[in-house]
């Protein structure tokens, strides 16, 4: 089970319990860093090698520095293609940070790795599962949950960039993932 992490000022009260969304916030930064920081990821430091020009070569070299080690994230990753996430003139198959626009970056692939590999049970042992990615940017990482959980999963992707909400809907359908997108209303 993710822990639920909240984080508020000292002496702050939390929101009465029926005010609570009724979300498992699976996709947060601060779940994964929570997660991270109790685990030892030193075979990672490799990261910044990896780079190829192709979506599946680039994989085979994050496999091959140590930094993937999950079929499921593998698999899914093959199928999210980070061209079509990351601006013409970067580099997408290059493991460090991209600007994406709007003084924002796409995380660096190893982030995206070890997230998905952190998140794994919860996003494939069972139906129905709910996924919020909050701040989710160029919407790469929703492609990739969105891979790992089943038919009748959801998966949400909110960003207060409104540029950078319009672009990852562009990027996801571009990528071939659209089909599945449902517009929320403000």
């Amino acid at each position: 089970m993710v822990e639920r992490i909240a984080c508020r000022p000292r002496g702050a009260r939390s929101a009465p319990r029926h005010h609570r969304h009724p979300f498992r916030l699976v996709g947060t930064l601060l779940t994964v860093a929570a997660v991270v920081a109790r685990t030892n990821y030193s075979a990672r430091a490799m990261a910044y090698r990896a780079h190829a020009r192709t979506n599946d070569a680039f994989i085979d070299e994050l496999k091959r520095h140590g930094v993937l080690h999950s079929r499921a994230v593998e698999a899914a990753l093959r199928r999210v293609d980070r061209r079509h996430y990351v601006p013409s003139g970067g580099d997408p198959y290059f493991d460090a940070p991209q600007l994406i626009g709007h003084d924002v970056t796409i995380s660096a692939p190893h982030m995206h790795v070890m997230a998905l590999e952190l998140l794994e049970p919860q996003l494939t042992r069972r139906d129905n599962v709910r996924v919020l990615d909050v701040g989710s940017g160029s919407g790469v990482l929703c492609a990739a949950f969105a891979l790992m959980t089943g038919a009748s999963s959801r998966v949400y992707g909110i960003d207060v960039v409104e540029p950078l909400v319009e672009r990852s809907v562009q990027s996801l359908r571009n990528d071939g993932h659209g089909t599945r997108l449902v517009p929320l209303d403000a």
